[in-house]
């Protein structure tokens, strides 16, 4: 574990008026790729990308990087 923290990015898509986890991946790159597979699917109407890092103290931060 780096001094930051565990790293997980989290794609999520907006379905029936929620935001719903799709996917979670180790990397930005993979997280970025899924997410422009996804909008280029005719029934996806939102897609986020949440970099989500988990502390020692078991505690984590999530901050959106791509909505």
């Amino acid at each position: 574990m780096s001094a930051g923290g565990r790293v997980a990015f989290e794609i999520q898509t907006y379905k029936d008026g929620r935001w719903a986890i799709d996917e979670v991946v180790p990397t930005e790159e993979a997280a970025r790729r899924k997410a422009t597979d996804l909008l280029s699917l005719k029934t996806t109407k939102g897609v986020r990308i949440l970099k989500e890092t988990h502390f020692a103290s078991d505690t984590r931060r999530a901050t959106e990087i791509f909505s």
